[in-house]
């Protein structure tokens, strides 16, 4: 079942990196309530992406009004989950919760994700369930823009 997945994201150095579709993705969000979500689509082969995870991390360890949950999505080969993705992680330290999207599942997954994306990575979104607001960077983000975009969701209730 979707709810699982929350589980399965929350554990997955324990357990390895799921392999979900956009649309269990957008479903989370959607069972987040409260939560603000920053998505980061990267692969291991990216050397700006590469830079950007403690960012992220460091984000996912500030303290805001409202929950936030960053979630990689890995854009890896499915195949390469275990030997690559995995270890990959756990050598750069991060402990985030990370998916291996299934690019396959969906062709009109870019889109969706941001009409304007052209599918170049690093790209982040940070939303809501509500989608009070929503912003997309298709590029690095610094702490100080990743923390600004996320705390204007504070301001809207």
């Amino acid at each position: 079942m979707i709810a699982w997945a929350v589980v399965r994201l929350s554990i997955m150095l324990a357990v390895g990196i799921p392999q979900s579709t956009l649309k269990e993705v957008e479903d989370r969000i959607q069972r987040g309530n409260d939560t603000v979500f920053v998505l980061h689509f990267w692969a291991t082969w990216c050397k700006t992406c590469d830079e950007d995870l403690p960012t992220l991390q460091q984000v996912q360890k500030t303290t805001f009004s409202r929950p936030v949950r960053v979630i990689l999505i890995s854009l890896d080969q499915p195949a390469n989950h275990q030997t690559l993705v995995e270890p990959w992680l756990r050598r750069k330290g991060i402990r985030l919760p990370c998916v291996l999207l299934d690019t396959y599942a969906d062709d009109s997954w870019t889109a969706r994700v941001d009409s304007s994306w052209t599918g170049s990575i690093p790209a982040t979104l940070i939303t809501d369930a509500g989608a009070t607001r929503r912003f997309f960077f298709d590029r690095p983000c610094s702490y100080a823009v990743l923390r600004s975009s996320i705390s204007s969701f504070h301001t809207q209730r």
